[in-house]
């Protein structure tokens, strides 16, 4: 079976709705990323130094790594490859731990200035996020490693990860002065913290720093308890302390059934089933609010995630069907959005449009996988900012350069070039037989370069009929071998887009959707 039947088959099992979103949202979650290499100093293409960086598509930033888009879409990754998990989880990594004087907590991005990756410094904007962006990268690094049974990045960071976890400790019950990244103070945000810091204790169980997984172990517990006591009624978790009435989406429980963690009280999770179920009837046709605090406004993929900590069908098709209302709504001239009115489905703000965080789309695929026997080297116990797991050195790596002088890529695209040519040529009647058959289709190429494979991003083989609207190219980090990059448009402007693979191919949309009509 190829990972395109693999992909339909799997989310096939949950309902065609959700098989539909597992499809649509693909294209979104690849397009938002590079894959990108180094040259060293002697010239040559470092194989061992790959890292992916996303770009913050669909909102008026250019924000490099935004922490909360990639906790989103990271089930989609984890699932279709969890080794590019890991070189996400790199870059921003290595950044932070080589920043001088480290940060106490995760910053929420490399700086928004994307394709450049400077970092970001900013106190004043960055440590309101610092609950928020400490627990994601916690999370989705015990994920990586539980998934691809590669701790090499836990444990070359694990003292920065460990530092972030000791904020947590002493900061995720305090809602003062935190906030998510959506702008709310709730216990939501507490719950992704307190759940950050018992994927710490496994952490560092499995690079065998025994005290550290107790006390941590021990910690969260507590923390949870206490948060018990606060914020969590016989029937649902309140968004909003002291508010009896308040109500939310409690996608942060996902965490703890992605990580196996069973952590969260079952109960918990049967309450707020049967507690969703009295809200979706008085919602609209596209969802229910994330937070009662922003009435009528859908986060896809905090709905998606949702939906994947329910524990009874009906209410869980119940929240897929309505994400699948959205995004197949025949009035929609836009991208798959991640924000929009529950009533009308009108995009609200910039509206995630194009985002890769809809991999979360993949949420139910993600849960679905085995762990992995982790094999972990000897943690980095030497200082609070870890170190790079391929390089000799610690010193700052040129990820704010990313488009500058090592990008010419000429060398490597020599080498392809007689290469290219000649399967261009044979694939010439190919393209033009899959531009009649299948005219949404996106594919994702592999190249074996220099021995490492190397995603070329979405190679544009055939003209659109619709010129893109300003603005909403994708600038390539040239870091790499030079990706060559479609344009992000609207499904509507892609119809007679053809994407040429040479490994598997995806579907952009099933042939139900608007786009074809």
């Amino acid at each position: 079976m190829d990972l395109d039947q693999r992909i339909a088959s799997d989310a096939s099992s949950i309902s065609q709705d959700y098989s539909d979103l597992v499809s649509l949202s693909v294209r979104q979650t690849m397009g938002g990323i590079d894959i990108t290499t180094s040259k060293g100093s002697d010239g040559q293409w470092n194989a061992s130094d790959i890292m992916i960086f996303m770009k913050s598509v669909g909102d008026a930033s250019r924000r490099v790594n935004p922490t909360e888009l990639m906790f989103a879409a990271f089930p989609a990754y984890l699932y279709l490859n969890a080794s590019w998990a890991g070189f996400l989880l790199r870059s921003s990594l290595q950044q932070q731990a080589a920043t001088i004087p480290a940060s106490a907590y995760a910053i929420p991005n490399l700086g928004s200035t994307y394709p450049s990756a400077p970092g970001n410094t900013s106190i004043a904007s960055t440590e309101a996020l610092a609950i928020e962006s400490s627990g994601d990268m916690i999370i989705m690094a015990l994920a990586h490693a539980q998934l691809s049974g590669d701790g090499s990045l836990i444990s070359s960071y694990y003292s920065l990860l460990k530092d972030w976890a000791n904020y947590l400790a002493a900061n995720a019950l305090n809602q003062t002065n935190f906030i998510t990244a959506d702008g709310q103070t709730n216990p939501n945000l507490a719950i992704k913290g307190t759940i950050g810091i018992r994927a710490m204790g496994e952490i560092s169980q499995i690079v065998g720093q025994v005290d550290d997984a107790s006390r941590f172990k021990d910690q969260a517990s507590t923390m949870l308890q206490d948060l018990e006591s606060r914020a969590i009624l016989s029937s649902h978790i309140i968004s909003t302390y002291g508010q009896s009435t308040s109500w939310g989406l409690i996608y942060n429980l996902f965490s703890d059934r992605l990580l196996k963690l069973d952590f969260i009280n079952q109960s918990i999770y049967s309450d707020q089933t049967a507690f969703y179920a009295t809200q979706i009837p008085a919602g609209g046709q596209f969802g229910i609010a994330y937070d009662s605090n922003v009435p009528n406004q859908v986060k896809s993929h905090w709905t998606m995630l949702t939906a994947a900590t329910t524990t009874d069908n009906g209410t869980r098709d119940d929240l897929v069907s309505s994400i699948h209302s959205r995004a197949w709504s025949i009035n929609s001239t836009m991208e798959f959005p991640t924000d929009y009115n529950a009533v009308s489905g009108a995009v609200i703000g910039t509206g995630g449009r194009s985002s890769p965080a809809q991999g979360a789309m993949f949420a139910f695929l993600a849960l679905d996988l085995s762990k992995q026997t982790v094999q972990a080297p000897a943690p980095n116990i030497g200082g609070a900012g870890g170190s790079n797991p391929t390089s000799t050195s610690n010193s700052k790596p040129n990820v704010g350069a990313i488009a500058g002088g090592t990008l010419a890529g000429v060398f490597t695209i020599g080498l392809a070039g007689l290469f290219f040519l000649l399967w261009m040529r044979r694939q010439k009647r190919k393209t033009a037989a899959l531009a009649t058959s299948d005219p949404f289709s996106l594919h994702l190429n592999t190249l074996v370069l220099l021995g490492i494979p190397i995603l070329i991003n979405l190679t544009l083989v055939a003209k659109a009929t619709t010129t893109p609207t300003a603005g909403m190219w994708c600038t390539p980090l040239q870091r790499s071998y030079p990706p060559i990059h479609p344009p992000l448009m609207s499904w509507h402007s892609i119809r007679n887009l053809i994407f040429i693979n040479t490994l598997t191919r995806f579907h952009l949309a099933p042939p139900n959707h608007p786009c074809y009509q």
